[in-house]
């Protein structure tokens, strides 16, 4: 008699194979790059067929967006993570930059990827996490505005310097093979973009105003 293996455990190895994929697919594409890994290397490393592997991911697009996908999910954790903190909108600020560029010096090969990769910058998810991203700067600008930590500015001009800066950045950081270079981010945007307006903020203060100040302005 053939004995059928419950349900809950094909699903289980069915995650974990597919965890393998990733990780080979992953480790390829850090490798060889977008255009130079095959679906055929995936399956051969993976110790799958190709068939099988189709069958699961259609295309190497979708391979790659699954990849992208769970990196982009575990960006959004740590956004979670520091914003549960309760600092100053600006202080949050600079721990979103720079728990982000810790987590991104550890993906070294994959970020300069996924910079240099119109295809993967594309994905829908990119796209919404971009937008996201945006929305969440401009709410944490607006916040530092409101109590005085920066002057009085139309704030989707600062978010639109800031990611203009950050992708700029991002780029020339991304451009060799020192892994550490993206942890200068925080530094830089702050040091170009953020600390030029607080001191323009500090510079408009008038002595009523520090009777008012965000008291938790000081984390910043």
């Amino acid at each position: 008699m053939i004995k059928h293996r419950p349900a809950s455990s094909r699903d289980d190895s069915w995650r974990q194979r597919r965890e393998d994929i990733l990780a080979v697919a992953a480790n390829l594409l850090a490798e060889r790059g977008y255009h130079g890994a095959t679906m055929h290397d995936v399956a051969a490393q993976a110790g799958c067929s190709v068939g099988y592997l189709y069958k699961h991911f259609p295309g190497k697009r979708d391979l790659a967006r699954e990849i992208v996908d769970r990196e982009l999910a575990q960006l959004e954790r740590i956004e979670s993570d520091v914003r549960a903190r309760g600092l100053a909108p600006l202080a949050t600020y600079r721990e979103l930059l720079e728990e982000s560029s810790r987590f991104l010096s550890q993906r070294w090969a994959l970020v300069r990827i996924f910079a240099g990769n119109s295809v993967l910058r594309r994905l829908p998810t990119t796209s919404e996490r971009y937008q996201r991203v945006r929305a969440r700067d401009r709410e944490l600008l607006a916040r530092a505005r409101a109590c005085g930590d920066l002057p009085d500015i139309d704030i989707d001009l600062v978010s639109a310097a800031l990611a203009g800066t950050i992708d700029g950045l991002m780029t020339h950081l991304t451009d060799g093979a020192d892994a550490t270079a993206v942890l200068r981010l925080p530094d830089l945007v702050f040091e170009l973009v953020i600390d030029p307006l607080r001191a323009r903020a500090r510079a408009n203060r008038t002595p009523e105003d520090g009777l008012h100040a965000d008291p938790a302005e000081n984390q910043a």
